[in-house]
């Protein structure tokens, strides 16, 4: 499937006619979306504007009433690199022009790596380092941790609903498409958006916690990948079932509507969430379906093993 691009047509002086220029292959990642979605906005707010349609042999721009302009660009035709670095470059130059280079916390050179020696040292390198230490108190130093991200999410929550949604309306509960557009407002937005990623780096400190207080059990695949533990788990793993259930629900919507979101996102989307999703039931079928009598059964052993040894209600006999 294609991917359409858009650009405001008064950005340009005149339509390009010596190959892609600046202006209109630079600034292609303004707004992703159909091209379908596009036309119509623009019929409806009767502006003209400029879409790019990006395939293996260049861009081709059309412009409202369809004035095709055929552009090639070496950027556009060139397939994806195997070269680590320009493959990064590449993948970045392909994102938001308005987010595309805010530091580190987006860039894949970052992201992979760390990502992979994260995985390496809670299931490797980090049990072999505590194997034969005692384990750290640190449980005032999880306290602070977990209040600091408590604040730290409830801004974000706090953000998101006052300043996207309620009052303000900036943002459609049903489907909202990517708008292109950028102010003051919007960039504060978005760096927030940019912070709220760089915490999510600092989950990964959940199960290094765990790691450095030898509670090796509780390194579970679910909590590896989604890095939550509480005591009243329970009742949270039910909730977590069905926010992603209502999750993919809501991200679904631009399947069935046209707004402008691009479409490969969601299935990107919604198979991250599925998979947390899928995690999440199976820890709860193991923990609270099939092990029903299990607190009985061990009960029964510890008694058991205190008349072993001679103890009874906390007293040597």
């Amino acid at each position: 499937m294609p991917l359409y691009r858009l650009q405001p047509v008064e950005a340009l002086t005149k339509p390009p006619k010596d190959g892609c220029p600046g202006g209109a292959f630079e600034e292609r990642s303004l707004v992703m979306g159909t091209a379908s979605h596009y036309m119509t906005e623009a019929r409806r707010q009767r502006k003209t504007v400029l879409f790019g349609k990006c395939g293996t042999e260049g861009c081709s721009f059309a412009s409202t009433p369809f004035t095709v302009i055929n552009c090639h660009s070496n950027m556009a035709s060139s397939s994806l690199s195997l070269n680590p670095i320009k493959l990064a470059s590449q993948i970045q130059q392909m994102g938001d022009a308005r987010t595309r280079d805010y530091p580190v916390v987006m860039n894949p050179l970052f992201v992979f790596p760390l990502t992979i020696f994260y995985v390496y040292f809670v299931k490797v390198l980090g049990p072999r380092w505590m194997k034969n230490r005692e384990p750290f108190q640190i449980l005032n130093l999880v306290r602070v941790y977990n209040l600091l991200m408590v604040l730290l999410n409830a801004r974000f929550c706090y953000i998101v609903v006052f300043h996207a949604y309620y009052p303000r309306r900036r943002y459609s509960l049903w489907c909202q498409g990517v708008t292109g557009k950028m102010d003051d407002e919007l960039a504060y937005y978005y760096r927030t958006g940019w912070w709220y990623v760089a915490v999510r780096y600092a989950d990964f400190l959940d199960t290094v916690f765990f790691i450095m207080r030898k509670k090796f059990n509780q390194v579970t695949h679910l909590h590896v990948i989604h890095h939550k533990y509480l005591w009243w788990k329970k009742y949270l793993t039910r909730i977590q079932i069905i926010q992603n259930v209502v999750f993919m629900s809501h991200m679904a919507i631009p399947l069935f509507v046209d707004c402008g979101f691009p479409r490969y996102l969601i299935w990107v989307a919604n198979a991250q969430t599925f998979l947390v999703m899928c995690l999440f039931i199976n820890f709860y079928i193991h923990s609270y379906i099939k092990r029903r009598g299990t607190p009985k059964l061990e009960a029964d052993q510890a008694t058991a093993k205190e008349k072993a040894h001679g103890v009874t209600n906390g007293k040597q006999d």
